[in-house]
């Protein structure tokens, strides 16, 4: 039962739903993953009546969460249309989170396994649209869980206040100002397709893109911007600034700007999470975190120096050079490298600190590189593993990707792995 004055539901009962055909042309796929052939067809939806409202400290009305236990059963076609024939499959799936204005996904593979799924619930069901003024933005951010529509061809002030949960999505060619200093407030914050303007007509003191204070914020499909210059400055001195503490995840994002950063921190316990994205070839640093911090890096190109992670992860990932520094990914602890590939150009040089080899010139006289990516290790007691990875120009895969960090042994790991040869004389590669 609901009860329409109070929002609130009451009465637990036990609901057979009548049979649903194969809703068609409708895929999706499966979160936690950004590999787009692994979707699924959509089975069914259905709807239920669960949860009773309360105000929270801020006397924000929130809807408690239940749990429910799903039988579901899949059938082959009737010999009448609209009838169920045998059935083919049953998933039993107990303690489902439902909530209000919740949709809860049961992703996986149902018609053939029982017991290979994924139970995801989100905000789906909270939606505010076409949103076209800095009023309505502001009002709509400022609701737990919001999913905020921005209308076409739109330039709004990104508010002071975004509840925690709010997504805000960009329509076509729609972007919202960033005062500089900017720092998003609450958790849970996702922006997706949308063009992100550091507003610089109040000053450029603080140079960032956006700070972020907050936990779990994401950023898909954004593209970074200036509008409004003073004194017609684009270089920025850093782009995404994640404070101590924090995990940051961005999805589907080219890197296009100039900045002595792309994604940092200054402080230590950061994780950032990168998954199809391409930084480069403006950047002294792709990234950069204090030693000690995470990076989790799949199907990501990097092109120049990064630095600074004490745990690192990379998976499907490409290093190049880039315009404005070294090509080195310099680990401050245990990291992996699988299925990657690195740039190789020509044999080394001495000068690897500079961006530009000395008195090399392309046809048009322009300096380039004349070295190739490498990783190096500045942190004792780590492991450096390369798993199936390769070489742009198609030669072997060797040792010769790996550099040591120090000239003495300060900075050397305990080992060094590549396709399967461990390295423990770490005296055996080239300092760098």
């Amino acid at each position: 039962t609901l009860n329409l004055l109070d929002g609130k539901a009451s009465g637990a009962a036990e609901v057979t739903f009548n049979y649903a055909g194969l809703v068609e042309n409708e895929t999706t796929t499966h979160p936690g993953t950004t590999d787009a052939s692994k979707k699924y067809n959509w089975l069914s939806m259905n709807y239920l009546l669960t949860g009773a409202v309360v105000p929270d400290a801020t006397n924000v009305q929130k809807a408690d969460k239940e749990v429910v236990d799903v039988a579901f059963q899949v059938y082959a076609p009737g010999a009448t249309e609209g009838e169920a024939g045998d059935l083919i499959n049953t998933v039993n799936v107990a303690n489902v989170p439902v909530q209000r204005n919740y949709r809860t996904n049961i992703y996986g593979s149902l018609l053939t396994n029982s017991v290979d799924f994924n139970v995801v619930i989100e905000p789906a069901f909270i939606g505010t649209l076409g949103i076209a003024t800095d009023e309505e933005l502001a009002n709509a951010a400022s609701h737990h869980n919001r999913h905020v529509q921005l209308a076409d061809n739109v330039q709004l002030a990104l508010p002071a206040n975004i509840a925690e949960g709010v997504v805000i999505i960009g329509g076509t060619n729609s972007v919202l100002k960033v005062k500089n200093g900017y720092q998003i407030p609450n958790d849970n914050v996702t922006f997706k397709d949308i063009t992100l303007a550091r507003d610089d007509s109040a000053g450029t003191s603080d140079g960032y893109y956006l700070k972020i204070n907050s936990d779990n914020v994401v950023l898909d499909n954004v593209k970074l911007g200036i509008i409004n210059l003073i004194d017609d400055v684009s270089y920025v001195w850093g782009g995404i600034y994640l404070n101590g503490g924090k995990t940051l995840t961005f999805r589907n994002t080219n890197f296009t700007i100039q900045a002595a950063y792309g994604v940092f921190a200054e402080n230590p316990g950061t994780t950032i999470i990168l998954e199809n994205c391409n930084f480069g070839p403006k950047f002294q640093y792709c990234t950069n975190q204090p030693g000690n911090g995470k990076l989790i890096a799949r199907n990501t190109t990097f092109r120049g120096w990064m630095s600074g992670w004490s745990d690192g992860y990379f998976e499907n990932c490409t290093f190049k050079h880039g315009d404005l520094s070294c090509p080195y990914a310099r680990c401050y602890g245990s990291s992996v490298f699988k299925d990657c590939e690195f740039e190789r150009l020509s044999t080394a040089t001495d000068d690897r600190w500079l961006p530009t080899a000395p008195d090399r010139k392309d046809a048009e006289g322009n300096d380039i590189y004349d070295y190739d990516y490498a990783v190096s290790c500045m942190k004792q007691h780590s492991i450096i593993e390369f798993i199936n990875c390769r070489y742009s120009d198609g030669s072997a895969f060797n040792k010769n990707v790996f550099l040591k960090g120090t000239t003495n042994s300060s900075g050397d790991p305990d080992k060094v792995i590549i396709n399967g040869t461990t390295y423990t004389d770490i005296n055996e590669f080239t300092y760098w």
